[in-house]
């Protein structure tokens, strides 16, 4: 069995197919478009990536500059600081030893002064003790 179309029919069909491949020829030139705009905004966005990266290498080699200078008026202060505690340290030092040799000396001359004084009360009591035999005895 075959069908009979109408001649109309295929008019309005090759009509149609022309009308969908339009359509997609349209949309593929827009797709195209859009794609060009997205590539356009990428690289653009690429762009501007790149000059934040190296706006951010540049504060960092600043950042580490400006930090290593600090660090270097650190240690410098430190340093003059820890003189300062040596030289200090030295005085008070030094000053202790010259109390303690003070201190030394006036104990050496009191054990002196209490071995006289101990020597010469030993003596008296020996030589009373002696003077007290000879009158006892006579």
């Amino acid at each position: 069995m075959v069908i009979m179309a109408d001649p109309g029919t295929e008019k309005r069909i090759d009509e149609l197919s022309k009308r969908v491949d339009f359509g997609f020829e349209q949309s593929n030139q827009r797709i195209d478009e859009i794609s060009k705009r997205m590539d356009f905004g990428f690289e653009q966005t690429n762009q501007r990536l790149t000059r934040v990266e190296d706006d951010v290498r540049a504060l960092r080699t600043e950042m580490k500059a400006g930090f290593d200078a600090i660090s270097g008026s650190m240690d410098s202060r430190f340093d003059a600081v820890n003189e300062r505690f040596d030289a200090m340290n030295e005085s008070v030092n030094g000053r202790f030893d010259a109390m303690n040799q003070s201190v030394n000396a006036r104990f050496d001359a009191m054990q002196r002064q209490m071995t006289r004084f101990f020597a010469g009360t030993l003596g008296t009591v020996v030589a009373a003790a002696i003077v007290n035999l000879i009158l006892s005895h006579s």
